[in-house]
């Protein structure tokens, strides 16, 4: 059997292609043709097969799969002589050549004796006659079959039909007696269940005609008015409420009319003439037509909550009454204790300021009045030693000596400035004095008619040492912007002290800027006001009877709370040490006694301004007739 297979696959044969001399064209001829062959070889046999799947009505079925056979193996064939072009399977070959030689023949000798049958088939035109006369003999049969069955299925429905009437007629009897009775018994038990609702409700049920008259009211309903059912049939709406209430449930009737839905509280009057509070829950009533026929409502007594709730508005009221009078109080002792802490505080602080001025006062007048003779007598001798030198020009060589020790010529030459300068320092001290004595005004506790500038330039010479730059850190620039103002009357002391303290605070305010770093130290560089930490102080007339001084600082500002609380006593916005919280506070009531304004104008980032506006004369105030403006903050936002 292996020896078979050798032999059958041997390779000791010359393949085809050298027959053809393996030139290109003719072994591509060759191998071309033999493929198209095995493709259409291949394609008929599907298509058979495909045809003969579909219509297996189709006679000779087999001699139709012999021809599919035969085909693919013609097919076959050709592939197997492309294949030995290059490889010498000339047994392979030959083999399926044999087969195909098998196969064919067999299906010709299968082949002849159909072909008689297929002679005796008849032709088309024989066959659409036949066919034609058949289905004309077809449609007349089934014709008369079908009338045939509709006069039998007539008669059966109308059998059907007579029968269907009288079951249905006695079916229709037994359900409407069963129903009828299920319904009288639903409907007795459903008016039993009302009743029982209706009578063992804790809430009010009243029902309404068109018209407002009492058609129906449960026992809950009579006995929350005080009366019987009876008395309350027939009897309209109106009966059980006061005038007030007659006129609300007019217009609730009306809209219940128009098919509103609604809850609310009411007031009606019972039989003993007593408020009567519910809870009035109505719907409108309409018939199947949709024909509005009455309104049911559902009463729910809250007398009791209407007496609590009226207790409780007393109690509240009550105690915000007393909460009020507390809060007045507390305002009036906060006031008190401020104008006392203050009054007390600078009560010692004129006392201290007088007691400094008083003692430094005297040793400076004397210092100051005897400078003038120590500066003569020291010129007299600074003569005489002149002379001395003059007539004397070899002294002793002890003086000698101790004259070039001590540095004579530069004492000779420095004590005249030295005396100068002492001079300078005691007339600087007298001013000072005369400001602290100024600024404090103690001998001025009444009304005076003063100099506004006088005030603020004392007050700034008391600060003049918190404006000056200290090490590297930035000085305070301070603008002045004075209008012409006529003297002004008041309380100076008193209107020194809320200059102080505000611009005290717009001092804090850039201090803490600064340390903050919100302004840089350029040394050598020049900067202007917009660039550094700058006050400005502006004033000038309102109208005839009125001035403005305005106090504006480009610092950090404050926000619209704090801006709102900035005049409270007590609040204060620097840490515990740094402030009391009555320094503008103080202000405010000082410039309120005086008949004036103060205001506060700020925001978060853009510094403030404070506005003092005081009347000239106390005698006639007038209204201010120029509103002052924030626009003296614009050059200064930080």
């Amino acid at each position: 059997m292996l020896k078979f297979v050798q032999n059958f696959l041997s390779k000791d044969f010359i393949p085809h292609g050298h027959c053809y001399l393996w030139k290109p064209g003719l072994v591509w001829l060759h191998i071309t043709s033999d493929i198209l062959i095995a493709v259409a070889y291949y394609s008929i046999p599907i298509m058979l097969v495909y045809f003969v799947s579909k219509r297996r009505d189709m006679p000779f079925y087999g001699i139709f799969l012999l021809f599919g056979t035969f085909i693919v193996a013609c097919g076959t064939t050709h592939l197997a002589e492309v294949a030995t072009l290059w490889h010498p399977y000339y047994w392979l070959s030959g083999f399926l050549k044999a087969f195909t030689a098998g196969v064919s023949v067999y299906t010709a000798l299968m082949l002849m004796p159909l072909i008689p049958q297929a002679l005796a088939f008849p032709s088309p035109a024989l066959l659409e006659t036949a066919n034609n006369t058949l289905e004309k003999e077809i449609a007349e049969r089934q014709a008369t079959e079908e009338e045939l069955r509709k006069l039998t299925l007539e008669l059966e429905r109308r059998v059907e039909e007579r029968t269907a009437a009288l079951q249905s007629a006695n079916i229709l009897l037994q359900q409407e007696i069963v129903e009828r009775q299920q319904t009288e018994a639903a409907l007795r038990e459903s008016e039993a269940q009302y009743r029982r609702i209706v009578e063992t409700t804790t809430e009010g049920i009243w029902v309404l005609d068109t018209a407002g008259n009492t058609s129906f009211a449960n026992n809950q309903m009579a006995q929350m008015l005080g009366y019987t059912i009876p008395e309350m049939l027939g009897q309209t709406l109106f009966a059980f409420m006061d005038e007030e209430g007659q006129a609300i449930a007019i217009a609730q009737m009306e809209r219940r009319r128009q098919g509103i839905k609604e809850q609310h509280d009411f007031k009606f009057t019972r039989k003993d003439g007593c408020n009567l509070w519910a809870i009035v829950a109505t719907n409108p009533i309409f018939d199947q037509t949709g024909q509005y026929i009455g309104v049911l409502g559902m009463i729910t007594d809250i007398t009791e909550r209407k007496a609590a709730e009226e207790a409780l508005r007393q109690s509240e009221a009550q105690l915000r009454q007393q909460t009020n009078q507390l809060e007045q109080a507390f305002r009036e002792l906060q006031q008190t204790q401020a104008k006392l802490v203050q009054s007390e505080k600078m009560s010692s602080l004129g006392q201290l300021v007088a007691g400094v001025a008083h003692e430094i006062n005297n040793p400076v007048n004397f210092i100051y009045g005897n400078i003038t003779h120590i500066s003569d007598y020291t010129q007299e001798l600074l003569n005489l030693l002149s002379l001395y030198e003059k007539h004397y020009p070899h002294p002793v060589p002890e003086i000698q000596a101790y004259v070039e020790m001590s540095d004579f010529q530069f004492m000779k030459n420095d004590l005249p400035k030295l005396l100068a300068s002492i001079k300078v320092g005691a007339e600087r001290i007298r001013q000072i004095v005369l400001s602290l004595r100024n600024f404090s005004r103690l001998d001025e506790a009444e009304m005076k008619v003063v100099d506004i500038h006088e005030g603020i330039e004392n007050t700034l010479l008391i600060l003049q040492h918190r404006l000056k730059q200290v090490g590297g850190t930035l000085g305070i620039q301070l603008v002045k912007e004075y209008g012409k103002l006529p003297l002004v009357e008041c309380y100076p002391g008193q209107l020194n002290q809320v200059f102080m303290n505000i611009l005290s605070n717009a001092i804090d305010a850039l201090e803490e800027a600064i340390g903050n770093g919100s302004w840089v130290v350029n040394h050598g560089e020049e900067s202007t006001h917009e660039q550094l930490p700058t006050i400005l102080i502006h004033t000038q007339m309102l109208n005839t009877n009125q001035v403005a001084i305005y106090i504006a600082d480009n610092g950090p500002g404050m926000s619209q709370e704090v801006q709102q609380r900035v005049f409270d006593p007590f609040f204060t916005t620097k840490s515990i040490g740094k402030g009391t919280g009555l320094g503008l506070s103080i202000s405010y009531q000082i410039v309120e006694k005086h008949g004036g304004q103060l205001k506060c104008i700020s925001a978060a980032g853009q510094g403030a301004e404070f506005t003092i506006e005081i009347p000239i004369h106390q005698t006639s105030r007038q209204p201010a007739l120029v509103k002052p403006s924030a626009l003296f903050l614009e050059p200064y936002k930080s």
